[in-house]
């Protein structure tokens, strides 16, 4: 059994006390924001799958330490998109960096308020769909070789009694 990674979740634990804002921008800012958490969902997806794949490879401290000094940063500074950065690398700690990693790390940016300022000009369903596609490009980029290691549910032959 694989160990808890304790010191990545305290740092993400952090991180996500500092993007408490985040959920007020979704719900009560501009139309560009509201499907935000839906893409966070989704994104945060291969977290959710993690626990259970067969993937032999560790996880890098490397990751928390960058979040955890842009949070810092975007803390004393006041910025926004640099703290919701930082909590994306902070969660990204908890996968194994590789190729695909970093790709479901640049489409954290599904989720980011700056996502729908950059966005404006479009509709709010095409700000919406986009958002909704990245993050799900992002997460099936991991996801998918992960669905092929994971472990298989106990038979009822293998459960002991």
């Amino acid at each position: 059994m694989r160990q808890v990674p304790w010191a990545q979740l305290a740092v993400l634990a952090c991180c996500a006390v500092q993007c408490r804002r985040l959920p007020i921008e979704w719900i009560k800012h501009t139309p560009f924001e509201r499907f935000g958490w839906i893409a966070l969902a989704i994104w945060l997806l291969p977290l959710v799958l993690r626990p259970w794949s067969r993937d032999p490879r560790p996880i890098a401290m490397w990751p928390s330490y960058v979040g955890l000094a842009l949070v810092f940063i975007g803390t004393v500074g006041q910025l926004n998109a640099v703290i919701y950065v930082g909590a994306a690398f902070a969660a990204a700690a908890l996968i194994p960096p590789s190729w695909r990693w970093l790709v479901w790390l640049a489409c954290a940016a599904s989720w980011w308020t700056a996502f729908g300022y950059l966005l404006k000009s479009q509709s709010t369903t095409v700000v919406a769909t986009l958002r909704i596609v990245v993050a799900t490009i992002g997460a099936a980029v991991v996801v998918l070789p992960l669905c092929r290691a994971v472990r298989p549910l106990p038979t009822t032959a293998e459960v002991p009694t």
